[in-house]
C-alpha cells in the first residue's frame, strides 16, 4: 500500500510519516470509529502513556528541549548582538576613513 501521512512542516517541527503497514491499521481503526488516522495514532498514544513511567520521562524530556530550545535562542540572540555591534563598529570606520578622504 503506498499511502501515508502528508509531508508537513509547522514551525519548523519534524514530522514524521507512518509506515504503509500502520497507516493502514490505523486507517481501518479511523473507519471504523469514524475518525482520521492521525486522531486515531494520538488517541492510542494518549491512552497507552497517560499515567505512566513513559508519561513522565517524556514529559522530562520535553522540558529539557524546550529549555535547551531557549538556551540556544539565547546564544543566537547574542552572537547577532555580537554580528550587529561589530558591524557598526566596521561601518564607523569606514565612514572616518571616507570622511577623512581615504577612500574604501
Amino acid at each position: 500500500m503506498d499511502r501515508q501521512f502528508a509531508t508537513r512542516k509547522v514551525d519548523n517541527r519534524i514530522s514524521f510519516r507512518a509506515s504503509p503497514r500502520t497507516l493502514e491499521v490505523l486507517s481501518a481503526l479511523g473507519e471504523r470509529q469514524g475518525n482520521s488516522p492521525s486522531v486515531v495514532a494520538r488517541r492510542i498514544l494518549e491512552e497507552k502513556i497517560e499515567a505512566s513511567p513513559v508519561r513522565q520521562a517524556l514529559d522530562l524530556l520535553v522540558d529539557r528541549v524546550l529549555v535547551l530550545d531557549e538556551l540556544i535562542r539565547i546564544m543566537l540572540s547574542d552572537v547577532e548582538a555580537e554580528r550587529v555591534s561589530e558591524a557598526e563598529y566596521l561601518a564607523r570606520l569606514r565612514a572616518i576613513r571616507m570622511r577623512d578622504g581615504g577612500g574604501q
